[in-house]
């Protein structure tokens, strides 16, 4: 640490050469010539002013203040200073103070305005003030400053206070003030020099003296001029100002410019009016001999600080209660009775009987500030979105909830009430904000916060509510409250990790929760915290976005800290406003803002759980950076979450105890499932069986063929060619050549069209040998089948299949192989968000909704997999394992699909949801409306258009809605059909140049 040189002292006393730091330094001048003395100047006209009478100054900012102030000793001030440069860091400060008090002080300041400005210096100087050197001048004094400035003990001296006591020669200004005003010495000096108030800065002259000439005329016939002296923040005063302006040449009158040291004339004073300012004690001590107390606002703490003595008590002289009292006094000769001049003067300056100036000199140089000396840092958190969030995101989904109540209870509540409350809440507190804000001076206190209770007595006016239903009201709020809060984790592991350390850490809220209940919420989050301590605005009345609360918390925790540190979400009242209080503050990133998409959902199912997944949705899509995560974690995310959500709900009432998810599809519903069982601890368990078409469809065929196999939308669909027939045919290529060889030319012909495939599928189907060569095949190709079932499934216990769509044929086949492999099986159930065929006597199909949109854009998502479909099945090892056929998909997409959905489903799980199955069926819903009304959604154009897939079980894999090249362009114009499931989403991905050219965009 740099070590400072003790023979080098720094002076100021704001923008004067004035106070106790002027006559110390006169002092140190005369007394102690190796001490080099410097006036420290934030302008350049006091500057110039101290150089003219030979001293040496420097301006703060200037180099030579740099670089003195590197190096200087001792430090000397009359106050807690704003502001300490950094190049005064480690130096010795000597704080003379500026009076002796009778009014609180510094900590002890709660109210009026000057509270701001000196809770904002304590939080930035705190460790300063600690280590600083205090005079005071006498055991009452003392008291006061160790109470209230925090001065340790041993870092007071006792002594008596310069600028009364140092009788050092100055005359910075002539000093004949008298012949200046054109008068004679004969004629008397009166002295005014009230103090401001704390709660009324302007317009105090119109109250004090109501009539100027009233009171000059009783000056002059009396023998007195008045020397009106107010304190620097009274001359702004508009009346004030005034009053200068008109009297400026009256003889009888003088307004003194504080710009010179009244000290240096104090002796000149006959008679001191004076009220609640420490001068009366600098009076006393210059020998002033007759006081008059005017204090016409005694007793009024509307407009008065706190004082720490009593006022009569601890001063002397006349009391004036009224203007015209004061009048009185200049009739008046004679002085204070002497004995309470004596005693207040030992009240005041006990300490200057034993002690001297020197001693200050001498203390200053002995003293070194503690290198070692550390304060501890406050910690403070905002509650609401920092440590404890809502899953409804806004208090709007709170009012939701109420609204579902208010609803559930019929006629009892107003109809208006029932059909939107959210919006009658929200202007019941907003009703409330504006009265509190636009009466507070109508009030005559500082409470800038609503309550609670005012909400509903509002509502109660309003709507003409009784005492139950406000009850009930207030309750389903908090009822509501408590449902959606939700702790944030990272918050509340760095509050522990604090804590842990022993650090302070305090919580700051704006908010309108009766306490109590936010100290529930807290410990439902965390019981630590509701230990912490904890400041509402609705307690203090004073909000932290009016810096208010700030206060209040300074206030609450006794501040002793080296630097507060903030963190809250909002921009505003947890950054802007601290900040200007010098807290170290920090913005909370965790809250996020409304998504667009995500206010869509919150809209489309208009409940309480709508605003939980609007602000779940909104956090997902926060944290995504592509289209693809975006795709997975918004919008395929409601294609399969509400409804495989509604499946496990199902299941469990039916006693299934597993559920078996059939590949494809069912890869990624069983990410969903697990993520959901996992986060509910649901006693269910999945498992994923390799199955298709392929493996399924001609094992099943036992004893007969069923008809479906020949239909429309069986073994034959997609069929084109002669090796596609082959392959649906099932019995391989010589088998069927010897069963139709009037049909070998199709091995030469290519390809078939629409008429000829169903004129040959109608062949087959009549031919018996075929049909049973199709039996002898499935009968082959039936045991790996079953056994494969009898290997993955455990039919001892309850269990059902997950679909997604489809017409029920996969299930029918599936199911007999299930009676194939345990007799004990009499059908299947078999969930589906939507199946085409209804259930029969062997085949269960349970539907989650009745939307009749196609959801052919969702299998291409379940397409997009690595492998394309279970081709066969294999015995290894003595086990039977799936041949997957591969598959080239779109992988950015399904890497999202897999990261995505787990994540969603995770937190969906966890939300409060009052009817989840009516937000499934609803939330499902917009999703699939939402493909259908924004197809051109850049999203969808990445995700969803270019996903191949086949929907026939011989038919090659296209894309969804593919480009136009100029081939297919000009095939489009001359009315040849174009291969898109949207021509929408293909006119978007085609070159917009082709596409304009062609006229599509147009279209």
């Amino acid at each position: 640490m740099l070590m400072r040189d003790k023979n080098i002292w720094l002076f100021n006393a704001g923008n004067a050469f004035a106070g106790n730091p002027k006559w110390l330094f006169l002092y140190v001048q005369e007394h102690h010539p190796e001490i080099q003395c410097v006036w420290l100047c934030f302008g350049r006209k006091l500057e110039q002013k101290m150089r003219a009478l030979g001293y040496t100054a420097y301006r703060y900012k200037s180099p030579e203040a740099r670089r003195i102030g590197a190096k200087a000793g001792v430090y000397v001030v009359e106050q807690n200073k704003e502001k300490y440069h950094d190049y005064l860091a480690g130096i010795t400060v000597l704080n003379l103070w500026h009076g002796v008090t009778c009014k609180k002080l510094e900590h002890a300041v709660t109210e009026g305005y000057m509270e701001e400005g000196l809770v904002a210096k304590h939080i930035r100087n705190e460790s300063v003030y600690r280590q600083q050197l205090m005079l005071v001048t006498s055991p009452q004094q003392e008291r006061v400053f160790c109470e209230q400035c925090k001065v340790a003990p041993e870092n007071v001296i006792r002594a008596p206070y310069p600028n009364s006591f140092e009788k050092a020669p100055a005359a910075t200004f002539d000093h004949d003030f008298r012949a200046a005003k054109g008068v004679g010495r004969d004629v008397k000096v009166a002295l005014y020099a009230p103090t401001f108030r704390d709660f009324d800065r302007s317009a105090f002259f119109a109250r004090a003296i109501p009539d100027m000439d009233a009171l000059l005329d009783a000056a002059e016939r009396g023998g007195w001029m008045l020397v009106l002296k107010v304190h620097p923040q009274m001359e702004k005063d508009f009346q004030f100002a005034a009053l200068k302006q008109r009297y400026a040449d009256d003889p009888r009158v003088l307004f003194w410019d504080n710009g010179n040291d009244f000290y240096e004339v104090m002796d000149q004073v006959d008679m001191a009016i004076v009220d609640y300012s420490s001068i009366f004690f600098d009076l006393l001590a210059h020998g002033v001999k007759r006081f008059v107390r005017y204090v016409f606002d005694y007793g009024n703490k509307d407009k008065l600080r706190d004082f720490a003595f009593d006022y009569l008590d601890v001063t002397c002289g006349e009391v004036c209660m009224t203007f015209d009292e004061l009048l009185t006094q200049f009739a008046l000769d004679g002085q204070t009775d002497q004995a309470e001049l004596d005693r207040v003067f030992a009240w005041a300056w006990a300490y200057s009987r034993d002690h001297s100036v020197e001693e200050i000199v001498q203390r200053a140089l002995a003293h070194t500030p503690d290198p070692a000396f550390a304060l501890p840092t406050l910690h403070s958190f905002d509650v609401f979105d920092t440590v404890i969030g809502r899953t409804c995101g806004a208090p709007e989904g709170v009012f939701a909830y109420v609204e579902g109540k208010v609803r559930a209870a019929g006629s009892a509540f107003p109809s208006v009430l029932a059909c939107d409350y959210v919006t009658a809440r929200k202007q019941a507190e907003a009703n409330c904000r504006e009265l509190v804000a636009k009466t507070l001076e109508l009030r005559g206190d500082r409470r800038t916060e609503i309550a609670f209770d005012q909400i509903f007595e509002r509502l109660q006016d309003l709507y003409g509510l009784d005492e139950s239903q406000v009850e009930d009201l207030k309750r389903w709020e908090l009822e509501g409250e408590k449902l959606v809060s939700t702790p944030i984790a990272t918050t509340i592991d760095a509050i522990k990790r604090l804590l842990a350390a022993g650090e302070d850490v305090v919580l700051i809220s704006d908010m309108y929760l009766p306490e109590a209940f936010v100290r529930e919420l807290l410990a439902q989050a965390d019981p630590v915290l509701a230990g912490l301590p904890l400041f509402l605005s609705n307690v203090t009345g004073r909000q932290k976005t009016k810096k208010g609360l700030f206060l209040d918390a300074f206030h609450g925790v006794d501040y002793r800290y080296d630097t507060w540190e903030h963190v809250g979400d909002s921009q505003v009242a947890d950054v802007d406003r601290p900040s200007e209080l010098g807290i170290h503050a920090q913005l909370f990133q965790q809250a996020v803002p409304v998504d667009p998409y995500a206010k869509k959902a919150t809209r489309a199912l208009g409940s309480f759980d709508g605003y939980q997944v609007g602000a779940l949705l909104s956090r997902m899509l926060a944290g995504c950076k592509t289209p693809e995560e975006r795709f997975a974690c918004g919008y395929a995310s409601l294609y399969f979450v509400p409804y495989v959500s509604w499946c496990i709900d199902d299941a469990l009432r039916r006693g299934i105890a597993c559920l078996y998810f059939i590949s494809r599809d069912g890869y990624l519903l069983k990410l969903v499932a697990d993520a959901i069982i996992a986060a509910r601890g649901l006693p269910l368990k999945t498992r994923y069986l390799y199955g298709s078409r392929k493996v399924w469809r001609v094992p099943s065929q036992v004893g007969e063929i069923d008809p479906e196999f020949f239909s429309s939308y069986g073994n034959f669909t997609g069929v084109t060619d002669f090796d596609s027939l082959v392959a649906a045919s099932a019995v391989g290529e010589s088998a069927f050549l010897a069963l139709f060889p009037e049909l070998a030319f199709l091995k030469e012909q290519g390809a078939m069209s629409k008429q000829e495939r169903d004129l040959v599928v109608e062949r087959l189907r009549d031919c018996e040998p075929y049909r049973q060569a199709l039996l002898a095949a499935a009968e082959r190709e039936r045991g790996i089948a079953v056994d494969y079932l009898k290997q993955e499934i455990d039919f001892d216990e309850p269990f059902a299949f997950v679909e997604f769509w489809g017409r029920g044929y996969t299930q029918a086949c599936h199911t007999r192989l299930l009676m194939e492999a345990d007799a004990r099986v009499q059908a299947s159930t078999y969930y589906y968000a939507r199946s085409i065929c209804p259930s029969d006597a062997q085949n269960v199909r349970v539907n989650f909704t009745s939307n009749t949109k196609k959801m052919l854009f969702i299998e291409r998502i379940f397409a997009n997999m690595p492998y394309r479909t279970v081709a066969a099945y294999r015995r290894v090892d003595g086990r039977v394992e799936p041949v997957l056929e591969p598959n080239e998909c779109v992988y950015p997409v399904f890497q999202a699909l897999e990261d995505g959905l787990p994540r969603f489903a995770e937190q969906y799980a966890q939300l409060a949801l009052v009817d989840a199955d009516r937000t499934n069926r609803a939330l499902f819903d917009f999703g699939i409306d939402y493909f259908y009304g924004n197809k051109t959604d850049e999203v969808f154009l990445r995700c969803i258009a270019p996903l191949r897939d086949s929907i026939t079980i011989q038919g090659e894999p296209t894309e969804f809605a593919p480009p136009l090249t100029a081939k297919r362009a000009l095939d489009r114009l001359r009315g040849r059909q174009v291969d898109t499931n949207s021509m929408r989403m293909t006119i978007s991905r085609t070159n917009p140049l082709l596409a304009k050219a062609l006229g599509f965009l147009d279209r």
